[in-house]
């Protein structure tokens, strides 16, 4: 929860939103890892970091700055492409990240 408050408290920061963008990016970059592999090992493998992945950024995507989540949904979005073009079909945790309506949550920092 500290790093959303951090992220929500200075999302109007352009630098933290680039940092943002590019920890997502090498963040997203784990289902990706091994795309020569079997499917089925690439798809399973580091499944613990690849679920707290897409749990961190479905809570950016949820931090109320239109800026840093249109950022986030077009990196997501690149990303699904390159998963599909890579494996042949959708990332269910990838098409649910960008089916998370624009609406933000009640903001977490008390300032």
């Amino acid at each position: 929860v500290p790093f959303i408050i951090l992220t929500e408290r200075f999302s109007s920061s352009r630098t933290v939103v680039d940092f943002l963008e590019v920890f997502c990016e090498q963040a997203l970059q784990l289902l990706m890892a091994n795309t020569q592999e079997d499917v089925r090992s690439a798809v399973t493998s580091d499944i613990e970091a690849v679920t707290l992945c897409i749990e961190l950024i479905s809570k950016l995507l949820r931090v109320p700055d239109p800026l840093l989540a249109t950022r986030i949904r077009s990196t997501v979005g690149i990303v699904a492409v390159q998963y599909e073009e890579a494996f042949g079909f959708e990332h269910p945790g990838l098409v649910a990240l960008l089916a998370i309506k624009a609406t933000p949550v009640p903001s977490l920092s008390h300032a």
